[in-house]
């Protein structure tokens, strides 16, 4: 064998040798990639366990985006081929105000284009419902300010002004009905959140509504329900004597004095 065909064969070594490694490393990648899934599987179900879940149940399905809670938010009726595919619902009780808890993954697909240039993009989010007994007519949509913000209210596209400034600055607050909000965040509530960052939250329908930007993780999950409970905590007392059963109420006050 002369030295170009020595060098050819080598080459052709070389190039199987990559690819070889370029599998085993995609193969490797995959096994790893199951592992955190089936270890965050786990986890979930522990969480759901925790709370006493079940499965979907009580009008809780797969394909809820038809559920009435769930119409009232966009996130389940973009794209197509949307579907839940992870879910866990229970009653729950945090701090004395009863109600339900919903919990899981979603996703939904994006097809844009046509013909040769056609492409579908699939999307997947975590989300959570609490529906507390809670009379809740509004609507209000709570997130952290940005500069797409700051430019709305130079063109008189404002939200929600607060007695805090910081607050204000701080946090973007949309409500159907202002005094419902004024009512809701008290001096009390503004300055636990400007020391505890609160998720995105919306209310419509009676429900409270958290999602991701993808899927989280059981420790968020953990986070976020721990959150909603030090929230409930915090609801100023006429906003809670006005809108719940009285037998909630008085649970409420107690734990509020521990």
């Amino acid at each position: 064998m002369d030295a170009g065909s020595a060098l050819s064969a080598l080459g052709v070594i070389a190039i199987v040798l990559l690819g070889a490694g370029a599998v085993v490393a995609l193969v490797l990648f995959m096994v790893h990639q199951a592992k955190l899934q089936r270890q965050r599987m786990e986890a979930l179900e522990q969480l759901a366990n925790g709370l006493s879940f079940g499965g979907p149940g009580a009008g809780w399905f797969s394909d809820f985006d038809s559920h009435a809670v769930a119409q009232h938010f966009e996130d389940f009726q973009t794209g197509h081929s949307r579907g839940a595919t992870w879910i866990r619902h229970g009653k729950v009780s945090v701090h004395g105000i009863r109600g339900e808890m919903v919990f899981g993954d979603y996703h939904y697909k994006v097809t844009s284009g046509s013909g040769k240039n056609q492409t579908t993009t699939t999307y997947q989010f975590s989300f959570l419902f609490w529906v507390p007994i809670m009379n809740l007519p509004e609507s209000l949509a709570l997130r952290q300010e940005n500069f797409l913000d700051r430019i709305g209210e130079w063109v008189g596209v404002d939200d929600i002004d607060f007695e805090s400034s910081e607050f204000s600055r701080k946090f973007h607050i949309k409500c159907s009905d202002k005094r419902a909000a004024v009512d809701l965040f008290d001096p009390r509530m503004m300055e636990w959140m400007l020391e505890e960052t609160p998720p995105g939250m919306s209310v419509r329908g009676g429900a409270f509504f958290f999602r991701g930007a993808t899927l989280w993780s059981a420790a968020e999950y953990v986070g976020l329900v721990k959150w909603i409970g030090a929230f409930v905590m915090r609801l100023p007392r006429h906003f809670v004597d006005a809108r719940c059963p009285r037998e909630d109420v008085e649970v409420w006050e107690s734990n509020s004095r521990k």
